[in-house]
């Protein structure tokens, strides 16, 4: 999946990613339809009017939904604020290295090995 356009887009550029095999079958036969009934050819749109989702749109989409599954309005923040925290072992031992060496985040890694 190739995602071009999003919030950091400049800062990080486009994201790419591989779905799961029967994700990406799903994918193959539900866009030709989309692109059919939709005169922007967006996935995801409103309920009311049919047009692609906007940013908040979309936030209030995954508060509402995270509501009605998990029984919690959870946002963007706190979905990464979970994601972090369950990596903050491995970030603080990076954080002490760093601060150890003298080195910048970029410089770090100029050092890892492939």
């Amino acid at each position: 999946m190739h995602i071009g356009v999003h919030k950091t887009v400049k800062a990080h550029g486009a994201i790419d990613f591989v779905l799961d095999e029967p994700v990406q079958k799903a994918l193959k036969q539900l866009l030709p339809f989309v692109k059919a009934k939709t005169n922007h050819g967006y996935l995801l749109t409103t309920k009311r009017t049919g047009r692609k989702l906007s940013r908040r749109d979309m936030l209030k989409m995954l508060r509402n939904l995270t509501e009605e599954r998990l029984g919690k309005r959870l946002g963007v923040q706190m979905i990464r604020t979970l994601r972090v925290t369950e990596s903050a072992e491995a970030i603080n031992e990076t954080a002490k290295l760093r601060a150890e060496l003298g080195h910048s985040v970029t410089t770090q890694f100029q050092y890892v090995s492939k």
